[in-house]
């Protein structure tokens, strides 16, 4: 196991992030209900986001688990 941390320089870089990998299916869910939930959405996410903000970038922790096999 290997700890390591993921930094953005900013929200919109981890938003946009967001919308190239697996979340963006929920993203897009939500957009459907339309502009006004997407918008307020979008508001709270950027509010929680404050928390990893460390001044310099927002930061996360990222465990990662490594397995080997050998065959």
């Amino acid at each position: 196991e290997e700890n390591s941390n993921v930094i953005y320089k900013d929200k919109d870089e981890w938003w946009q992030e967001m919308w190239t990998n697996a979340v963006r299916g929920i993203f897009e869910q939500i957009q459907d209900l339309g502009s006004n939930v997407f918008e307020e959405f979008k508001k709270e996410i950027f509010e929680g986001l404050e928390k990893f903000n460390k001044g310099n970038g927002l930061y996360f922790n990222m465990p990662v688990i490594y397995a080997f096999v050998i065959k």
